[in-house]
């Protein structure tokens, strides 16, 4: 058993992207909503980043055999804290940016992934919050979650969003 809890601070200022993607991104048209070249190298940095650690899950020893995978014994829970920053990023339809109260500052995607237990490209609109991350991750490792915490699981909506709503 193993926890792994990574925190890039990539989508963060001050803006530097990895010279190659920058250069990549520079060569390409401006975009109808973002524009700033400079962000997208970034945040393309931040995917390859977790991209690393689920090719490393998949396929631990990087034979290309994945029998020896982690990935069905491995809950990954990808999140952000706040909604997009002011500047370069568009949160359309939501209204306003990071900082502010509104949808657009305040309500952020999730993904979770664990293959044979959460079905792939399943969306829910259920609400999550912060809370319910230590609870939930109690649920997986088998523990408990004391009386008082105030946070709830979600663990069993992710594993069948239809069938148990929150």
């Amino acid at each position: 058993p193993f926890y792994l809890q990574y925190h890039p601070y990539a989508v963060h200022t001050p803006i530097q992207p990895r010279p190659d993607l920058k250069a990549k991104y520079d060569g390409l048209p401006p975009g109808q909503r973002h524009t700033n070249r400079s962000y997208a190298a970034l945040v393309e940095g931040l995917d390859m980043s977790v991209g690393r650690i689920l090719d490393y899950l998949d396929d631990p020893d990087g034979d290309g055999n994945q029998d020896d995978s982690l990935a069905e014994d491995t809950l990954v829970i990808f999140l952000t804290d706040n909604g997009g920053h002011e500047g370069p990023t568009d949160n359309a339809p939501l209204r306003s940016r990071k900082g502010s109260f509104y949808n657009g500052g305040i309500r952020v995607p999730m993904i979770v992934r664990q293959p044979g237990t959460v079905p792939a490209n399943a969306l829910t609109d259920t609400l999550v919050h912060a809370v319910d991350l230590f609870p939930t991750l109690m649920e997986v490792a088998g523990g408990t979650t004391p009386e008082i915490y105030d946070g709830t699981s979600f663990y069993a909506h992710v594993r069948d969003p239809a069938g148990t709503p929150r």
